[in-house]
C-alpha cells in the first residue's frame, strides 16, 4: 500500500539554494567569483534540479510488493520509440543544457569526453529509478532509449556550443564564464609566478 511520497519543492529548492552556495564558495576559493560565473553556477544548479524534478521526483513510496524486475527494464532500443516518438525528442532536449552547460563549469573541450560525462549521468538516473522500481518507488521505467536520448542531447549541446564559440565576442564571454582556469591563463599565472621568484633570487 501506499505511504506518501518525496515531494519536490521541499527537496528541490533547499538542495538547489544549497548547491549555488557551494558553488560561489569554491569559486571564491579560487579566487575565481566573478557575476558572470555565479550567474553560470544558478543556471547549472537551476538545471540539474529540474532534470531532477522531471525524472525522479516526486518520489513515490509504495510499500505493495514489487513487480518483476523485466517490468520496470526496457533494454531493446526504439521499441517504444515508434509509439511514442516524442518522448526521444524530450529525452534528446532534456540533456542539451548539460552539453552546454559541462565546457562552462567542468572546461570539457571534447565532444567524446562530453558523451561521455553524458552517458555516464544518465546511467545513474536509469540506474536509481530502476532500484526504485525494485524497492519501495515503482513507476519509472528505466529505459536504453533514454540513454541513447540523453547522451545525443548532450553531444547536440555541445555541438551547438561549439557553433557559437566561433564567433569571437562570444567565445571571450565563454572564456571569462568557464570556472576552471583555461590551459592559457595557467600557463600565464605559472609563466609570472616564475619571473617574481627569478626576480627575487637577483
Amino acid at each position: 500500500m501506499s505511504s506518501g511520497e518525496i515531494p519536490t519543492l521541499p527537496v528541490l529548492v533547499p538542495a538547489t539554494a544549497v548547491a549555488i552556495a557551494a558553488g560561489w564558495w569554491w569559486l571564491h576559493r579560487q579566487g575565481r567569483l566573478t557575476p558572470l560565473r555565479a550567474a553560470v553556477g544558478v543556471a547549472a544548479s537551476g538545471y540539474v534540479a529540474g532534470v531532477l524534478g522531471h525524472v525522479l521526483l516526486p518520489f513515490p513510496i509504495d510499500t505493495d510488493d514489487p513487480l518483476p524486475w523485466r517490468v520496470w527494464l526496457h533494454l531493446t532500443p526504439f521499441v517504444d520509440a515508434v509509439a511514442d516518438p516524442i518522448g526521444i525528442v524530450l529525452n534528446v532536449a532534456l540533456f542539451v543544457p548539460f552539453g552546454l552547460l559541462l565546457p562552462l563549469v567542468a572546461g570539457v573541450r571534447s565532444a567524446r569526453a562530453v558523451a561521455v560525462c553524458g552517458l555516464v549521468v544518465s546511467l545513474g538516473i536509469e540506474l536509481v529509478q530502476l532500484a526504485g522500481d525494485l524497492t519501495i518507488s515503482p513507476g519509472r521505467v528505466a529505459d536504453v532509449d533514454d540513454l541513447i536520448g540523453n547522451t545525443l542531447g548532450a553531444v547536440l549541446g555541445y555541438a551547438v556550443f561549439s557553433l557559437l564559440v566561433m564567433v569571437p565576442w562570444v567565445a571571450g564571454l565563454a572564456l571569462r564564464a568557464t570556472w576552471p582556469a583555461t590551459a592559457q591563463r595557467a600557463s600565464g599565472e605559472r609563466k609570472r609566478v616564475s619571473s617574481k621568484w627569478e626576480a627575487g633570487r637577483r
